[in-house]
C-alpha cells in the first residue's frame, strides 16, 4: 500500500503541472537558504579574523548590518 501511494505522490510532483511547481518553489527555497547561510558563514569567519568593519563585512556578504552585528554578539558569547 505503501509504494503505490508513493508512487502516485512521486507522479504528481513529476509529471503534473502544479507539482512541478510545487518543486521548483521548494528547490529555489532550499538553494536561497544554503546562500544565506554561506553568507553568515563567510561573515562570521570576518569577524573571527577582526580586519574588517562591521559595514564592510555586511556589504561583502550581502546582509544586513544587523545581522553582522548580532553574528558579533553571538560570536562572542561562544568565545567568552
Amino acid at each position: 500500500m505503501k509504494i503505490k501511494e508513493l508512487a502516485d505522490k512521486t507522479r504528481y510532483f513529476k509529471e503534473t503541472p502544479e507539482g512541478v511547481c510545487i518543486m521548483c518553489k521548494a528547490i529555489e527555497e532550499m538553494r536561497n537558504e544554503a546562500e544565506r547561510l554561506r553568507s553568515y558563514q563567510i561573515a562570521l569567519n570576518l569577524i573571527t579574523i577582526g580586519e574588517m568593519s562591521d559595514e564592510a563585512i555586511a556589504k561583502a556578504t550581502d546582509i544586513t548590518l544587523e545581522e553582522v552585528l548580532e553574528l558579533k554578539s553571538q560570536a562572542s558569547d561562544v568565545t567568552a
